[in-house]
């Protein structure tokens, strides 16, 4: 079941992902790449002045980089959070020796809570 419910959230935040980069990103990502192609064609430029262009072109498509990276990490870290919560407050409704029916109990109210 916990597996299932993994399985169904990784879809869902690659949906979402997909999603943000039709509408957004592949837009900014294509600036960035015709920009960086502009720099390039400037021959006459140093390759300390080109390589700065190029820098120049890609710190919008960085940004959105860094803070989808960032969102990523925080729903990470909140899942974690959850399913942790969950672990533990099985954990200590456990006892010392659940018997088997306790343990079957117990791991359909983890399945339940995450």
């Amino acid at each position: 079941m916990a597996q299932e419910q993994i399985i169904k959230i990784e879809n869902a935040l690659t949906k979402s992902l997909n999603e943000i980069d039709k509408l957004y990103t592949r837009k900014i990502q294509g600036d960035m790449h015709r920009c960086a192609a502009q720099c390039c064609d400037r021959t006459s430029e140093s390759i300390e002045n080109v390589y700065n262009c190029i820098k120049v072109c890609s710190s919008d498509f960085d940004k959105v980089q860094r803070y989808l990276q960032a969102e990523y990490n925080q729903f990470q870290n909140r899942l974690q959070r959850c399913v942790l919560q969950c672990s533990d407050e099985i954990v200590d409704k456990m006892g010392l020796s659940p018997s088997t029916s306790d343990m079957a109990r117990y791991n359909r109210q983890y399945e339940t809570c995450v």
